[in-house]
């Protein structure tokens, strides 16, 4: 066996209307602007969107949006998702969505220090060095 130290500073919020609670985390970890990437449309329908900006207002949090994530989703968006970033300058990132919105946002949280193309990760050319903060 090898011996190692491991860490992993994780706070997750899990069961029913965790969504209201987001405002009070962002601002617990002290994010000042967020950037809420999501896929479709539906969650601005069924009123979740609402719910979580509302949220954030009430906890003088900022915010902008990045939708349109589909499965499988393209370095397209996650090139669009680190520019709105940097032009906003949003200091954390919040997937509402499944896997591919979530990979998006780790993407993007990779990418946002990094000078080159963040596709350069893929294809291990460079390996990330710092991350944008998330919220899921």
């Amino acid at each position: 066996m090898i011996d190692f130290d491991f860490v992993s500073p994780t706070k997750i919020f899990f069961g029913k209307q965790k969504e209201e609670k987001v405002g009070e985390a962002a601002k617990e970890f002290g994010f000042k602007k967020v950037l809420i990437v999501y896929g479709s449309h539906r969650i601005e329908t069924n009123g979740l969107l609402t719910t979580v900006t509302a949220h954030l207002k009430e906890n003088s949090i900022n915010f902008c949006l990045l939708g349109g994530v589909r499965p499988n989703p393209l370095i397209a968006k996650v090139r669009e998702g680190i520019s709105l970033a940097k032009q906003e300058g949003v200091d954390s990132l919040l997937a509402i969505g499944g896997g591919s919105t979530i990979d998006t946002c780790k993407a993007i949280a990779a990418g946002y220090f990094y000078e080159g193309d963040a596709f350069d990760f893929n294809l291990h050319k460079a390996t990330p060095k710092r991350f944008l903060s998330e919220l899921f």
